[in-house]
This record gives C-alpha cells, sequence and structure tokens, in this order.
C-alpha cells in the first residue's frame, strides 16, 4: 500500500481545474483579451510552470488535485507532455480527484485522501501562480515542521490564498465545518481558527495570482526583471507561461503622460 511505499511524510498538492476551453480563466474571455481556447492554453502553461516549480522542491511525492470528474486524462497527457523522467528523479506521482459540491468540500476531500495515504505535511498551492518561488515552499515546510499546530497561508489579491500549509494536526472536516473558502473572506476565516485556539499561523509575503488582465499586466512586467535578474527574492521564472504570452503577442499599453494607466494589448490591437 502506498502508506508503506513513501519515504517521507511531506507532499505538495496543485490544486488545478482541468484547462479545458470555456471552463477556466473566464474573467479574461469574459473582458474580450482572451478567447476561449486562448484562455484554456494560457492555463495549461501556468500548470506546466507550476508543476516545474514544485518539482524543484526537495520532496518526494507531488499529488495533483484535479477538477472535475471525469478529467484525469487532461491531467495525465500535460504531465505526458512535459516529459518529465519521474524515476530520475525520484518522486511519487499521485492523482486525487476533488471530490464534492464547493470548494471546501473538494479541498477537504484531497486533504483527507493524502493524510490517509500517510502523509503528514501538505503544502497546497493553485496552478495560477506560475512564478512562485521554490524556496517559499521550503519555509513553509520548516515552518511547519516547527510547529505542529501552525498552518502556514500565503495570501493573494482580495483576502484570497495562494499556498495553504498543513499538518496532519489539521482537522479536514474544519473546511466544511467553518466554510474556510465558502463563508467569505479566506484569510480571515482562518483568522477564526486562530483565535479559536486550534492552530497557529505563519504567513508569507502576498502575491497575487492571474485571473483578470490586470494580473496579466502585473506578470508581464515582471518577466524579464525576473529573466535578466542575477538574483532575486520569490519569484521563478515561468518559462512555459511567458513563451504562450509571447506566441498570442500580448504587451502592456500605456497612456502617455498618465502615471499608472497601463492595461493589457495585443499587438494587433488598433
Amino acid at each position: 500500500m502506498l502508506k508503506n511505499q513513501i519515504k517521507d511524510k511531506k507532499v505538495i498538492a496543485i490544486f488545478v481545474k482541468a484547462p479545458v476551453p470555456g471552463k477556466v480563466k473566464t474573467r479574461l474571455v469574459d473582458e474580450k483579451m482572451l478567447s476561449s481556447k486562448e484562455a484554456a492554453s494560457l492555463a495549461e502553461a501556468m500548470f506546466k510552470d507550476t508543476i516545474t516549480l514544485a518539482l524543484k522542491v526537495d520532496i518526494q511525492s507531488l499529488c495533483i488535485g484535479y477538477h472535475p470528474k471525469g478529467q484525469d486524462y487532461e491531467i495525465i497527457k500535460i504531465l505526458d507532455s512535459l516529459d518529465l523522467n519521474i524515476d530520475a528523479l525520484n518522486i511519487k506521482l499521485i492523482l486525487h480527484e476533488q471530490d464534492g459540491t464547493n470548494f471546501d468540500q473538494r479541498f477537504s476531500s484531497v486533504v483527507k485522501n493524502l493524510f490517509n495515504d500517510g502523509y503528514e505535511q501538505i503544502i497546497i498551492i493553485g496552478a495560477d501562480l506560475p512564478y512562485l518561488d521554490p524556496k517559499l515552499i521550503e519555509i513553509a515546510f520548516l515552518k511547519l515542521k516547527e510547529d505542529a499546530k501552525r498552518v502556514v497561508i500565503g495570501p493573494s489579491g482580495e483576502g484570497g490564498v495562494y499556498l495553504v500549509g498543513l499538518t496532519k494536526n489539521f482537522n479536514p472536516d474544519w473546511f466544511t465545518d467553518h466554510d474556510i473558502f465558502t463563508g467569505g473572506i479566506e484569510i480571515s476565516q482562518f483568522v477564526k481558527l486562530r483565535k479559536k485556539g486550534f492552530i497557529s499561523l505563519f504567513l508569507l509575503p502576498p502575491l497575487f495570482d492571474i485571473d483578470v488582465s490586470e494580473d496579466l499586466v502585473s506578470l508581464i512586467t515582471i518577466l524579464d526583471p525576473i529573466y535578466f535578474s542575477e538574483e532575486n527574492m520569490y519569484y521563478h521564472y515561468p518559462e512555459h507561461t511567458s513563451n504562450y504570452i509571447k506566441e498570442l503577442d500580448l504587451h502592456v499599453g500605456y497612456t502617455i503622460g498618465e502615471t499608472r494607466k497601463r492595461f493589457l494589448k495585443k499587438n494587433d490591437d488598433a
């Protein structure tokens, strides 16, 4: 069984929605910036970069928590396209379907499965922050090791979270019992658990995930600085995402004489 096969107790879990046109990054489509197919391809590129950065962390297990039901073939196809040498990396790849009717239920289901598999420290990240520095994940694991009650949070825009780190002392039922993701501002829900004495908290630096055109503007403006910097903190160069942005010919436009009047455009825009 899996419990007897794992060599350590740590796992990174990437939560991802299968990049199917019309089902992912729909806000970018609604803004008329990308077609449904382009948005799905962008989501796939970001997912590939997320896998790449996760594999730079000193772990022996990587879980893909996918949604919706029956899309495991799509996830496997993307993994195969990366041509990962899993044997050489000595990495155990695990696929767990997100099971439930809302995000709290789906989140809880994957966490429960991983605890049942024998893992004791879990770092969960999304697939829409392709520039996340692997060093932040390593820091999160260190902080979990220091305190068994600790939850590590990476805050993102509008009170969301880009990373959640948990130990086996965290009860997965708390997600549904306290509506952590569906009951209000996510980071505030974790604070409520802290106030009740259920957990201790450690915060990582805030980062932005990629949901709307303003997020893409922010990402595009830092791609070259990340690539050309000799050193940086908190950034991983997202090669797949960068290449697809170039393929789309996306650029940042600006209004001459105006400060911070920047917007997303394609080179062929009028």
